[in-house]
C-alpha cells in the first residue's frame, strides 16, 4: 500500500452545540505507507492545528476482510469559523462533514 496521507481518520465523535451537530474528537491513525498504526484519539482543534502546520489528513474504513480502505481527503472550511469536509459543499456549508465516518 502506497503513503495516502500523513493521517488517516477512521471515526467521528460529535456534540451538539447551540442545536448544532459539531465533530469534537477523531480516532486518528498514523499512515505508515505499508501499514496504518493503531488509532488515538484527537480533538478537533489537534486536527486543525496540524492541518494548518502542512499535514495532510484522508478518511479510511475497515473492509469487513480486516484490510483498510482509502477515503477522501479532508480539508478545511471557513465560514465564520474552520469546519473538516470531505465534499464538495466545503466551500459553502458552515458544518462539519466527514462522509460516513462511523461514530465512536
Amino acid at each position: 500500500m502506497e503513503k495516502w496521507a500523513d493521517y488517516l481518520v477512521s471515526a467521528v465523535r460529535h456534540q451538539v452545540d447551540s442545536g448544532k451537530r459539531i465533530a469534537s474528537h477523531f480516532k486518528i491513525h498514523s499512515d505508515k505507507g505499508s501499514s496504518v498504526s493503531e488509532s488515538t484519539t484527537w480533538t478537533k482543534d489537534e486536527v486543525l492545528n496540524a492541518i494548518t502546520k502542512g499535514k495532510t489528513f484522508m478518511t479510511i474504513y475497515r473492509e469487513n476482510n480486516g484490510n483498510w480502505r482509502r477515503g477522501s481527503i479532508v480539508l478545511l472550511s471557513k465560514v465564520e469559523e474552520f469546519f473538516l469536509r470531505t465534499d464538495s459543499e466545503r466551500a459553502a456549508a458552515a458544518a462539519d462533514n466527514l462522509t460516513e465516518l462511523p461514530d465512536f
